[in-house]
């Protein structure tokens, strides 16, 4: 029996040190402790991209975590190399983030903040971090600015060289859940993601530059995985093909539906605006058809009310270039 090209591959991976999870885990301690003896502890592996990462905690600190993605073959993985040198990286980036981390912790809690969860994809100071906090969904400033005062507690409890990316701040604002109380965690860690019941829950974005001490409202925006969950995405697609029904007009909507310049409401939380692309010309069995329509509406995340439906015909320019007027948002 020939083995298939795939098999084949995997099998070349395997034997060049690809899948060498020991091997890398060895390689790593054995460098960490070189570099920065009696530091770091071994705390996590995974594959990633290919490679392993070996993410190392430093003892006796409960917040910073070290990754270092290994070479394909460890054994390339030792002083003097490439991989010293990311080591190095990772230590500066793990306990600059570490560092962050606990001053969050012992300030938003206190403050009556909630943090759900802590973004790992990244261990650096960039991380962002989830929080509830109970926003008017028409009028957000007022809560805002009492985040603005536990955001200045935060910033006093940061080393005295707390660098600009320390200070400034990547937040994630869900809204707290009608008739249940969040208590805050005392002990948030990279390792705390958000709970599954929340996952499909609207959030808001924000970030908070080091040098501005007031949240605006007009700063925040909706996490674009919203429209991403197929029940949302079907429906606006449903609708948008109502609306074009509706006009007897010949559109087709693409199984991977396209939206355009979705935006919050420049007031209310559970408002957004989008326009969905749909083609005047398909034919099945030619693969994607070029989108020349655009039905602009605007949708209630509270309702699932679709309203305000408009067609736009011929979006694109003689480039190709989508030429739609700009929705009112944020």
């Amino acid at each position: 029996m020939r083995l298939t090209r795939h098999v084949m591959v995997a099998t070349t991976l395997l034997l060049t040190g690809c899948g060498d999870r020991q091997g890398s885990i060895d390689a790593a301690t054995v460098l960490a402790d070189a570099v920065y003896p009696g530091q770091l502890e071994l705390f996590d592996t995974h594959m990633m991209k290919g490679q392993y990462a070996v993410t190392f905690a430093r003892k006796g600190d409960a917040f910073s975590r070290v990754r270092l993605v290994v070479d394909r073959d460890p054994a390339k993985c030792r002083v003097g190399t490439h991989c010293e040198a990311r080591l190095r990286t990772a230590y500066v980036n793990g306990t600059a983030a570490g560092a962050k981390l606990k001053a969050l912790a012992a300030t938003l809690p206190p403050c009556g903040i909630a943090i759900l969860s802590v973004d790992a994809s990244r261990l650096d100071p960039s991380f962002r971090t989830d929080i509830e906090l109970d926003m008017d969904p028409s009028d957000q400033q007022p809560a805002l600015d009492r985040l603005s005062t536990c955001i200045a507690a935060f910033r006093a409890a940061l080393p005295a060289d707390a660098t600009s990316a320390q200070q400034d701040l990547s937040l994630g604002i869900l809204l707290p859940r009608p008739g249940r109380v969040t208590p805050p965690d005392p002990a948030p860690s990279f390792e705390k993601t958000l709970n599954s019941s929340r996952a499909d829950e609207p959030r808001y974005l924000t970030f908070v530059k080091h040098d501005e001490t007031q949240m605006k409202a007009s700063a925040l925006r909706l996490h674009p995985y919203y429209l991403f969950k197929p029940e949302i995405r079907d429906r606006l697609a449903a609708r948008a093909r109502d609306v074009l029904s509706a006009q007897h007009l010949p559109g087709h909507i693409q199984h991977h539906v396209q939206f355009h310049d979705t935006r919050l409401d420049p007031q209310r939380l559970e408002i957004l605006r989008t326009y969905v692309l749909a083609c005047s010309i398909h034919d099945p069995g030619e693969g994607p058809c070029k989108t020349d329509l655009a039905v602009r509406m605007r949708y209630d995340m509270k309702t699932g009310e679709v309203t305000e439906a408009a067609i736009l015909r011929d979006v694109r320019d003689e480039r190709g270039s989508l030429r739609l007027p700009p929705l009112p948002g944020r």
